[in-house]
């Protein structure tokens, strides 16, 4: 009788452990799950200036409604007070509702001005004040157990970084924060001044060797774009970011002297980079970055491209400055009303001789990125180092070891 007691006690001992390991796994993935989807809104608010809402200014917009989808996001939870909560379709719920996913404005240019009129007495705005606020978004994850998770909810919470108007109405212009101009070397962290051959890319010197690229290349810049055929670009692919980081990479290791004897001649999706350069070395560690080395995220295939930029500055608090490309930083990105940047961009080809044809294809593009180059530098914090775009740090390509 003892033993057949002893044994069932093991047998429920046993149990016990497997549904907590069980719990355990669930927890962990789906805290996973709603990490990824709260970076993945951060960088579409970011990406956006601000605008998080459809054109009815109600519900949230259809590139986070996809990015809720695509990452099968189904928890949801009691946003905080301030707070906005919205469904999984991204309509909106009222004040104690379980939503999907919770977002609030705050005004941070306003609340610093309020605290100073406190103590000067009168408002420090003038003309030249320029309002800011950033974005924090909550969404929710839960242990996928029976009565369990009826019980236990959870939160993962960030933010974006601050985003300015630039001209007083409600259109936004997105202003990077980073760091003083400072540079891990060998000798410690040290400031350095402009030398040489700018070639309009920004005009200090990395102490890796090349010029940091902070403003868009020139159409005049004979690695990007052919001089001799309209300057267009070279390749079939301007303004996407392989097309970018490809010539981005020529145009650093030409500088450095290292082309003729380790060019980089490749141009897969952002995130099949890392497949390619076997005589690069490369680190799978987002913490390890280096100037002038190529940052991938994602794997690349044709389903889930992924994404790649190059690092331009490393901090000394070990966060990067990247410059990158994107079709949405184009003319697309100004439009509104439904359509996919793809959309857009095939619109620019048909009325330029056809997206069939190589002419029409190429003066699309050019049309697109004529303004702004698809160019930007982003300031990554750790977080985005890790994750951003939509997809997972795959490896550095370290371009000038």
């Amino acid at each position: 009788m003892k033993e057949s007691i002893s044994a069932t006690t093991i047998f429920q001992i046993v149990i016990l452990f497997i549904l907590l390991f069980t719990a355990i796994m669930c927890l962990t993935i789906n805290n996973s799950n709603a990490f990824g989807v709260k970076d993945e809104i951060i960088n579409i608010i970011e990406m956006n200036n601000g605008n998080y809402l459809s054109d009815d200014n109600n519900t949230l917009s259809e590139e986070i409604v996809d990015a809720i989808s695509a990452n099968s996001y189904r928890t949801t939870g009691i946003c905080d007070s301030g707070f906005q909560g919205f469904e999984r379709n991204g309509e909106p719920v009222s004040s104690g509702e379980r939503a999907s996913v919770c977002i609030r404005k705050v005004e941070v240019t306003t609340a610093i001005d309020n605290y100073l009129t406190s103590i000067l007495g009168s408002t420090v705005v003038t003309d030249e004040f320029v309002p800011g606020s950033y974005y924090q978004i909550v969404v929710f994850y839960q242990l996928d157990l029976p009565v369990i998770r009826q019980v236990y909810n959870f939160q993962t919470k960030g933010e974006t970084r601050i985003i300015y108007l630039n001209d007083g109405t409600t259109k936004m212009k997105p202003i990077n924060f980073k760091p003083k101009n400072k540079y891990k070397n060998n000798t410690g962290v040290t400031t350095l001044t402009p030398t040489g051959n700018t070639g309009g890319s920004g005009g200090t010197v990395s102490p890796a060797g090349f010029t940091i690229r902070t403003t868009k290349p020139d159409r005049t810049n004979s690695i990007y774009y052919n001089q001799s055929n309209n300057r267009l670009a070279y390749s079939d692919y301007e303004g996407e970011c392989a097309w970018y980081a490809r010539y981005r990479a020529e145009e650093i290791l030409k500088e450095t002297g290292l082309w003729s004897s380790k060019p980089w001649t490749w141009a897969p999706n952002g995130g099949a980079y890392c497949n390619y350069g076997s005589n690069f070395t490369k680190s799978k560690n987002y913490n390890a970055p280096k100037p002038g080395a190529l940052m991938v995220w994602g794997v690349g295939t044709n389903s889930s491209p992924g994404h790649v930029a190059v690092v331009e500055e490393v901090y000394d608090d070990g966060t990067v400055l990247i410059s990158e490309a994107y079709i949405g930083l184009g003319r697309v990105g100004e439009v509104t009303g439904g359509l996919s940047n793809y959309d857009i961009l095939f619109s620019y080809m048909d009325s330029r001789g056809g997206r069939n044809n190589p002419v029409g294809w190429k003066n699309g593009r050019k049309y697109n990125c004529e303004k702004t180059g698809c160019f930007r530098t982003m300031h990554l914090t750790k977080t985005q180092m890790s994750y951003y775009m939509g997809a997972s740090f795959n490896c550095y390509i370290y371009l000038l070891d």
